[in-house]
């Protein structure tokens, strides 16, 4: 699985570099977002009575190239006439 070993901060700002652990922290909590918004839509989804997917995704815990991705993109498109 390809995953994304780590978040790094915006524009590789060189100042997390500069307090040990720091780095490590940030990546954490930007996961522990995606976490909670994909958690958050699936709860508004069941709540509303939809049957869908999700389409945000940890790319920490989830390798974007997937079978979902490319289930996607060649079940999806139709030549335009």
């Amino acid at each position: 699985m390809n995953t994304l070993p780590k978040f790094d901060p915006t524009v590789f700002v060189p100042d997390f570099a500069r307090v040990p652990g720091l780095l490590d922290e940030w990546s954490k909590a930007v996961s522990q977002r995606f976490d909670m918004s994909i958690k958050a839509q699936q709860r508004t989804f069941r709540k509303k009575h939809i049957d869908a997917r999700v389409q945000s995704f940890n790319p920490l815990k989830e390798d974007p190239r997937g079978p979902a991705a490319a289930e996607h993109y060649s079940g999806g498109l139709q030549k335009l006439s």
